[in-house]
């Protein structure tokens, strides 16, 4: 129904009926009359009754002087030309008109005018895509007369460019031929997708609609041609459909606003506002028709205040009426393993050259996976093309094999290898399989009727042939059974399969482990101190294993023969070995497990600490820096999932509240990164900073000025609010995370405006609230972040501070600060000669390592490097491992410290050592290792061969060197393993039942109950990790785990499953005991299986609160290769001689049958 006011008819309604076309898109035409002021249009669909109602006002103009713009070129492209007709009611020599897009003026010109109505062309240029406006105006007697319109512009060069496969080059398909034509010249990059992705719309690469909207964003300030969007369940998924569009201005002013352009003149455009009554500068507008006022900041409020409606003109879209990308639908996929197939093999580009078209060869890996290909090409000149269209590509082979192994066996175990055998060819195909021989692993026989022993079956060496049928369209199973030779190692198993098809190779590696349980790696760290000393008598550092594994009054053997390891490792300087592996984690580091969002925050900020320390001393090289960078990146992504809304950070997805301490940081090392030299490939956006900013500042009490942890537990020990003073009385101060937040917050010298106005204030207040209980503190850990604090905050009560710390220290063969003493790393004189021991197990040495690392801090900062130099030396004998004190936290803490001392060493280019090393267990058995300023952070490991003896060092030179023994061997009994750990209880762990189910054995459930044992320290224990090794071939599924979160365990927050081992974290343990459960499936067939496995409870920042154990697996041990169906041979497996069903009567075959085994029976005896 079309409506209209002003004219001379008055409110006329007409009403119209249309029938809807084919496209879906209604257009109506109105005719307005000479002096209508408002039309109404009112669009109803009469099967839904929705309705819709566009109000149309009078183009303003104070002399009744109009400008028409039209064009008759629906769908303009580029190449071609596109008609304008310029119409007016007025007389006029000339009309200007200019074409702008993207904020470009394009092209300017003048139109002589003969009469009232002239037509002309333009030429239309890729410029122009995706919409460009012209605006045409005149000058009459002083006004400005004006007139745009919008259109969208089709570039029909965007998709000239094609890709095509070429499969006519290997018709094994084990490699395919890409061919990108396009412009020469230029680069094709092609990517590929899995088509179930492709269809619900999730496409690594840009299409033609990504490419429109994206181009359209750049010209956001001006009016764009109509457009809508439909939703297609194609292969285009969403497709917008443009249309011609006049100014939706109605004066000049909001015309040429709209249409993306300043007007400058002194001549009247549309309003003259001297003679105005509408003061702009007090906030008022004028309604032109009415000359009534309307307040600005009512303009495009959706409330028309105008009569004539002005106020609503020429605003921006409503956000609910812009483009959104239609969202993928990826919730809609049945999620499978194929769907994480690695398809990176498929990303690849290639130069076009002069023929116009570039080739690239690719190998395919052995995959059944419908992919979709896109590409994007890019000339210098000519610039952005996509292809004409994506192309689908089945990955899928007419013959392949893969196999299915395990990573990691044990020693003397026998694994079943399953080999899929695919035939998607339309013939039936004969197979032989090869098994070749190898002096590393043998093939296992089934003996008749399937019997076969486990502990010794029989073996064959040399290659192992078998022939197999595969029907056209499907695949079997063949299970290859084999045993290593070898008793720690890594083999290589080949399998070759022949057809008439092809030939397929398949080298599977395996690594080889010892059986029974690691208790403990002992670890003897020693610093060769030759810049504070003349010279040096360096310990012997003595092997902690003993030469004879087996006692001979004792039953048990003291340790598996032959496991016994002794690993040496040296580097320059004291900080660390530099990046001695592709990137650093906390599993190469402290060796602690990662899946939390300090663990991952951790992995970030030890490279981040260690690429600052290489890049000062000039010793980082470009492929490691890349390396790490690039591992960082995913690190950085994978911690911003903790993150919540108001900047918080969540130590675990599943806790109820956020944590103060994790918030602080992560906030301390996102500003690093910000700060270093890699800031821009390490993008970290600074409103993230603010934020997290501004939720610490939050968690400020306004009158005391202390920050409170908002998590509900302490997860770590160190950090709960309880401070005792000298009188005795316990006081809740909350001094840790007060100091620790001060500290973050005082530092952020990147963050802005409000968030850096608060956190100045904050941190000020917090340094204040530590001053005023400084004097009081009796912890040392307190006392030292306490005390530094006050040092970055610059507070005037840093020094008394200070005094008071070193007041707290304590005296052994270093200077240290602990709450409870600890002893030095043993030594024994024996002969005159003293031997080094590894460093034993303390309750208190993390929280002591980060109290000592604060108080070195100061020291150095107070410029004392005397006084730092005992300090340094009694945090690095503190080393657990080779790059890592006790956990993560103060592991970053005592690298933080230790970098800043190394920092102030100013003769390090003069530093030149020479260390040689011999073994007492082997006469032939010595290294040397020469340190200069070109390789102090090269890291230097040797195998010492028999683990027994003691090392024997000689060091000559200036300089420091770290030098570090790593010993350990495999037990077999539970209580063997327990004695490897610490001499103090403080868990309680053991396994409350356990189930093997299934005919033969394949599900194993089990139910582990612990306990916390150091109510003394405190009621319940910090955040803990429960460790358990599952039987080779076992898997934990993620139906499982996620069936573990379901059933409500207490405190339990996070389990994961790799490397063979079950890892679960707990928020706290209490002193009451607490039990979980889960069900592990066999996967892969595994006979002969090891009988001891891991079971261990640790604090996860204190892991010298720990209890390590083992528990047995007897029921796996005794089975054999076909208990297991580990073999083709087994006759009892579903997949041994799968023939049809017999259709000969039941007394045949049963005499057939018999008369079979009397003949058998028959050739054994003449054997006889």
């Amino acid at each position: 129904m079309v409506s209209s006011e002003g004219g001379d008819a008055g409110d006329q309604p007409v009403e119209d009926k249309q029938v809807i076309p084919d496209d879906n898109i209604f257009q109506y035409e109105v005719e307005p009359g000479e002096d209508d002021k408002i039309i109404r249009i009112m669009v109803e669909h009469v099967q839904s009754k929705q309705k819709v109602t566009v109000r149309c006002y009078r183009y303003y103009s104070p002399n009744n002087r109009y400008l028409s713009v039209s064009t008759s070129t629906d769908e303009p492209q580029t190449e071609s030309y596109m008609t304008f007709t310029l119409a007016v009611n007025f007389y006029v020599n000339e009309i200007n008109y200019m074409v702008l897009s993207n904020g470009v003026i394009l092209l300017g010109s003048q139109l002589t005018m003969t009469s009232r109505q002239k037509t002309f062309s333009i030429a239309v240029s890729r410029a122009m895509f995706p919409s460009a406006h012209l605006v045409a105006y005149c000058i009459v007697h002083g006004e400005v007369v004006v007139d745009s319109v919008a259109f969208f512009v089709k570039d029909t060069s965007l998709k000239k460019p094609q890709i095509l496969l070429n499969y006519g080059k290997d018709f094994k398909r084990d490699t395919i031929e890409l061919i990108g034509r396009g412009p020469p010249g230029g680069y094709f990059y092609a990517g590929c997708t899995d088509y179930e992705y492709y269809i619900r719309g999730a496409l690594p690469y840009p299409n033609e609609q990504k490419v429109i909207h994206d181009l359209l964003n750049y010209d956001t300030s001006s009016q764009g041609p109509y457009q809508h969007t439909w939703w297609q369940y194609t292969w285009e998924w969403e497709k917008t459909v443009f249309f011609n569009a006049p100014t939706i201005g109605m004066d000049t002013n909001t015309t040429v606003e709209s249409s993306g352009l300043v007007i400058m003149s002194d001549i009247n455009i549309t309003i003259n506002q001297e003679f105005s009554p509408c003061n702009r500068s007090l906030g008022l507008g004028i309604c032109p028709s009415s000359r009534e006022c309307y307040e600005l900041r009512r303009r495009c409020d959706g409330i028309v205040d105008c009569l004539d409606g002005y106020d609503e003109i020429a605003c921006p879209l409503a956000p609910e009426k812009r483009y959104r990308p239609r969202p993928d639908e990826l919730y809609t996929l049945f999620w499978n393993s194929r769907f994480t197939d690695d398809s990176d093999m498929f990303w690849v580009s290639s130069y076009i050259k002069q023929i116009g078209q570039g080739e690239v060869r690719i190998e395919q890996k052995e995959l059944m996976n419908q992919m979709v290909w896109g590409a994007v090409f890019m000339h210098p000149d000519q610039g952005l093309f996509l292809c004409d269209e994506n192309i689908q590509h089945d990955t899928t082979r007419d013959f392949f094999v893969t196999v299915e192994n395990p990573d990691f066996i044990r020693r003397g175990e026998q694994v079943g290898l399953r080999l899929d055998i695919y035939n998607f060819w339309d013939q039936p195909l004969e197979v032989l399989v090869m098994l070749h021989g190898d002096d590393d692993y043998r093939f296992i026989n089934v003996e008749d009727f399937g019997y076969a022993r486990s502990y010794n079956p029989r073996e064959t060496a040399g290659d192992v042939q078998a022939m197999v049928s595969v029907p056209p369209g499907l695949y079997i199973y063949l299970l290859l059974p084999i045993v290593a030779k070898i008793d720690q190692g890594e083999i290589t198993v080949r399998i070759s399969t022949f057809n008439i098809l092809r030939y397929d190779y398949e080298e599977i590696p395996i690594t080889v482990l010892y059986d029974g349980v690691v208790g403990r790696v002992r670890h003897t760290p020693y610093l060769v101190d030759l810049v504070n000393t003349g010279s040096l008598m360096i310990p012997d550092l003595k092997i902690p294993i003993s030469e004879r594994f087996f006692d001979p009054e004792a039953r048990d053997l003291l340790y598996i023969p032959g496991s016994n390891e002794a690993k040496l490792h040296v580097y320059g300087d004291l900080v660390s070995p530099g990046m001695f592996e592709d990137h650093l984690h906390s599993g190469n580091t402290a060796y602690a497990y990662h899946d939390s969002a300090e663990g991952y925050l951790f992995d970030f900020a030890v490279n981040l600490q260690t690429l600052n320390y290489l890049y000062t001393l000039n010793l980082l090289e470009t492929e490691k820096l890349n390396t790490a960078l690039e591992y960082m990146q995913t690190i950085l992504a994978r911690q911003y999932a903790y993150m919540q809304d108001d900047g918080s950070y969540k130590l675990f997805r599943r806790t109820a509240t956020s944590c103060t301490r994790i918030t602080a940081m992560v906030l301390r090392t996102l500003h690093g990164a910000l700060t270093s030299q890699w800031a821009e490939t390490l993008y970290v956006p600074v409103e993230i900073l603010n934020r997290m900013a501004l939720y610490l500042v939050s968690q400020q009490d306004p009158l005391t000025g202390a920050f409170r942890e908002t998590a509900e537990h302490y997860y770590d020990r160190s950090f709960c609010p309880n401070t005792t003073d000298f009188n005795g009385n316990v006081h809740e101060w909350h001094i840790p995370i007060t100091a620790y937040v001060t500290i973050a917050l005082s530092q952020m010298t990147r963050i802005t405006s409000a968030a850096r106005q608060k956190s100045v204030t904050a941190s000020t207040r917090g340094a204040e609230y530590l001053a005023q209980k400084i004097d009081k503190i009796t912890d040392p850990f307190q006392m030292a972040i306490a005390s530094y604090a006050l040092h970055v905050t610059r507070h005037s009560a840093r020094a008394a501070a200070f005094s008071l710390l070193q007041k707290m220290q304590r005296k052994s063969e270093f200077v240290y600060w602990a709450a409870e003493e600890i002893a030095r790393n043993p030594t024994e004189r024996i002969n005159n000669i003293e031997f080094q021991y590894e460093r034993n197990f303390h309750p208190n040495v993390a929280n002591a390592v980060m109290a000592t690392s604060y108080a070195l801090l100061l020291y150095l900062e107070n410029n004392d490097h005397t006084g730092s130099v005992p300090i340094m030396k009694w945090i690095f004998s503190q080393h657990n491992r080779l790059m890592g004190w006790s956990s993560t936290q103060d592991t970053l803490l005592a690298l933080e410290a230790m970098t800043e001392f190394s920092y102030r060493q100013t003769n390090r280019d003069f530093y030149n050592l020479q260390l040689e090393f011999v073994c007492s267990s082997n006469a032939t058995w010595s290294e040397t290792v020469k340190l200069n300023r070109t390789n102090f952070a090269d890291l230097y490991t040797f195998d010492v061969s028999p683990a027994f003896g003691q090392i024997r060092t000689r060091a000559t030179g200036t300089g420091y060197a770290s030098v570090a023994l790593d010993a350990f061997y495999h037990q077999e009994k539970p209580y063997k393993v327990e004695a490897e750990g610490p001499s103090f209880p403080s868990f309680d762990i053991e396994v409350d039942s356990q189930r093997f189910w299934g005919r033969n054995g394949s599900h194993m459930e089990m139910n582990i109950c612990f306990k916390w044992l150091r109510t003394d320290l405190s009621p319940v224990s910090g955040m803990t990790n429960v460790i358990l090794e599952i039987p080779t071939g076992y898997i934990i599924s993620r139906d499982i785990i996620e069936w573990m979160y379901g059933q409500g365990f207490t405190a339990l927050k996070r389990v994961v499953f790799y490397d063979q081992k079950l890892i679960t974290f707990f928020e706290y343990v209490s002193s009451k005991r607490t039990c979980f459960s889960f069900v592990a499936d066999r996967w892969f067939p595994v006979a002969n299986m090891s009988i001891a496995h891991l079971m261990k409870i640790q604090e996860y920042y204190e892991t010298g609160m720990q209890k390590v154990s083992a528990y047995n697996a007897f029921t796996l041990f005794h089975r054999h290769i076909c208990q297991v169906c580990g073999s083709f041979q087994c006759p009892y497996c579903d997949w041994y001689n799968t023939q049809p069903k017999s259709t000969m009567p039941s007394h045949f075959l049963l005499l057939g049958i018999l008369t079979a085994l009397k003949l058998l029976k028959i050739l054994r005896l003449s054997e006889l």
